[in-house]
């Protein structure tokens, strides 16, 4: 039977015991900022007065707000785009 240092084995688990507790915390934060995705999207088709699955994000950045995404919602087939976002009134097209 080998012979165990437990001294050693003491002194590498205060380091794995850190990296497991930043693992923990980086997937608590990643749940928490998609949370809050989630609600945001929420309170975006609320105030468009819609449901959620009528809106689509894009990732193309909307010159009137800034950072946040174009969100468009469906409109009448008489514009030549299909969508027109919700903040600025582009269409899609």
């Amino acid at each position: 039977m080998a012979n165990i240092d437990y001294k050693l084995v003491y002194e590498a688990k205060a380091p794995l015991d850190r990296l497991l507790q930043a693992r923990r915390s980086a997937a608590s934060a990643a749940l928490a900022a998609d949370e809050a995705l989630v609600n945001w999207k929420k309170s975006v088709a609320k105030l468009c007065g819609c449901a959620l699955d009528e809106l689509q994000f894009s990732n193309v950045a909307c010159l009137a707000n800034g950072m946040i995404h174009h969100v468009y919602r469906g409109k009448g087939q008489q514009s030549v785009g299909k969508y027109v976002c919700v903040f600025c009134g582009c269409d899609d097209a």
